[in-house]
């Protein structure tokens, strides 16, 4: 997969339709301050899902262990069932990509948006 690099400031939004992972959104962890915002969400049409956000600290996230990418801490183990809460998270600390794993979807699609302040 491709990895895409992030735009500061706009939100940078990946959707899927069919079980599997979005391209990787490589952030720029090289900034004095950090704050960037997860949102998860589906279009109306889709009736259910299994998905988590995950993240890595590796450079080179396409070419990452396995064992280097992490679920987000309050963005796994999402369903329709989590949906009508909200499917959002942040990060506060540098990691360098981040992406949605989708692991079943009916109907639909279903959204990763982050937006990385930046001026």
């Amino acid at each position: 997969m491709a990895a895409q690099n992030i735009v500061l400031g706009v939100e940078n939004r990946l959707g899927v339709t069919a079980a599997g992972v979005t391209d990787w959104i490589l952030l720029n962890n090289h900034r004095s301050t950090y704050p960037v915002g997860i949102s998860v969400y589906h279009n109306g049409s889709t009736t259910a899902f299994s998905a988590a956000v995950e993240y890595t600290f590796s450079k080179d996230p396409d070419t990452a262990p396995a064992n280097s990418v992490r679920e987000h801490k309050y963005l796994k183990g999402l369903s329709e069932a989590t949906a009508a809460d909200e499917l959002d998270g942040n990060f506060s600390v540098p990691v360098t990509a981040v992406r949605l794993n989708v692991a079943s979807i009916t109907g639909g699609e279903l959204f990763i948006s982050v937006i990385q302040a930046g001026v």
